[in-house]
C-alpha cells in the first residue's frame, strides 16, 4: 500500500508493502502466540471442570475421512486421530493455516483497525462453527447439546482470544512503514523506517 502526501515542494510517499515471505513468517509467529493464548484458556476451563465445545472441526474431519475412504486397507491408520496428541496437532495446524489465510487474504481487505479486524474474523468463524460444524457433529448449535452456559462462555473467550491476539500482533509486526521524501526540485529521495499505528 502506498499513500502520497504533498508538503510544499516535496512529495512524501508512505509505503507499507511487505514481502510474501515476511507476511507468512509474521502470520506464523502471531498465530503461534494466539494459539498459546487460546489453548491456555481452554486448559484453565478444563482444569476447572468446565467442558467446552472445542474439537468440533476435528470430529467433523474424522467423520469425513471415514466416509470418504471406508474400504481402504490403511484406514486403521486414521485411528491415530482419536488420540489427544493428534487432536492437539490438528488444532495447531488448523490455527496456523487460519493465521496465514488471515494475513494473505483477509487482512488486506478488511476495513478498520487491527482489533476490529480480529473481531470480524473471529465472529465469522464462530458463526460457521456454531451453526454448521458443531451441528454436523451432533453437538447442537454452538455445542449446546452437551455443554452448559459456563462452557459456552469459556469456549467463546478462548475462540475470540485467538483471533484478537492474531490480528493485533500481526498488525504490530507489519506496522513498520517506509517513508520516502522526494525533493520537489528533482533531487534524490531519502528514506527511513517508522511505525504507524494501525
Amino acid at each position: 500500500m502506498r499513500d502520497t502526501l504533498h508538503t510544499g515542494s516535496s512529495v512524501v510517499v508512505v509505503s507499507s508493502n511487505r514481502t510474501l515471505l515476511f507476511r507468512v513468517v509474521a502470520a506464523l509467529l502471531a498465530g503461534m502466540i494466539a494459539l498459546a493464548a487460546n489453548m491456555a484458556i481452554l486448559s484453565i476451563a478444563s482444569a476447572s471442570g468446565i467442558r467446552t465445545a472445542h474439537g468440533g472441526l476435528f470430529l467433523l474431519f474424522t467423520k469425513i475421512i471415514h466416509r470418504v475412504v471406508p474400504s481402504l486397507s490403511f484406514m486403521d491408520g486414521w485411528k491415530i486421530f482419536t488420540l489427544p496428541v493428534s487432536q492437539a496437532v490438528f488444532h495447531i495446524v488448523t490455527g496456523l493455516v487460519m493465521a496465514i489465510f488471515y494475513a494473505l487474504v483477509l487482512e488486506p481487505k478488511l476495513p478498520g483497525r487491527r482489533f476490529f479486524k480480529g473481531v470480524a474474523y473471529g465472529t465469522a468463524i464462530w458463526f460457521l462453527n456454531a451453526f454448521l460444524v458443531l451441528p454436523l457433529t451432533d453437538e447442537g448449535i454452538a455445542g449446546s447439546r452437551h455443554i452448559n452456559t459456563p462452557g459456552l462462555i469459556a469456549f467463546a473467550l478462548a475462540h475470540m482470544s485467538f483471533f484478537l491476539v492474531l490480528s493485533v500482533l500481526y498488525g504490530f509486526l507489519c506496522s513498520g512503514s517506509r517513508l520516502e521524501v522526494v525533493d520537489g526540485k528533482g533531487g534524490p529521495p531519502w528514506t527511513k523506517e517508522r511505525r504507524i499505528a494501525a
